[in-house]
């Protein structure tokens, strides 16, 4: 709910400022306990992707894309290193593909042994 605020010495002067105490709840809202604010990001958002209620990404202009908990609003990864905002995230089942590595699309493979990694290994499509 809102809740007026003095004004300070650099508001306007025509009336109280108002700020913002917790998103309104929804009638249709689930989680009726457990709103949460994720911070983590040093820019803008500029890409989300949710395709399971277990995580959901979020790249930023910061360079990172970053795993979230919803249900524990806690970041569970981070990855660092992309040379450019990333705006695009697609993610099925394993696979990630981001952009903002320069002129390349990237994929990420998240269903690799450490076995696989030591022999090398290929991207099937």
């Amino acid at each position: 709910m809102p809740r007026k605020i003095p004004p300070g010495p650099d508001d306007d002067k025509n009336g109280p400022s108002i700020k913002l105490e917790h998103w309104p709840r929804l009638t249709t809202q689930r989680m009726q306990r457990r709103a949460h604010l994720f911070r983590g990001h040093s820019g803008p958002i500029t890409a989300l992707v949710c395709n399971d209620p277990s995580k959901f990404l979020s790249a930023g202009a910061d360079g990172t894309v970053r795993i979230w908990s919803p249900s524990k609003g806690i970041e569970m990864f981070r990855m660092d290193g992309f040379s450019d905002s990333c705006r695009s995230l697609c993610l099925d089942h394993d696979l990630l593909v981001t952009d903002g590595m320069e002129e390349y699309v990237c994929v990420h493979d998240f269903d690799v042994t450490d076995a696989e990694i030591e022999e090398g290994y290929k991207l099937e499509w």
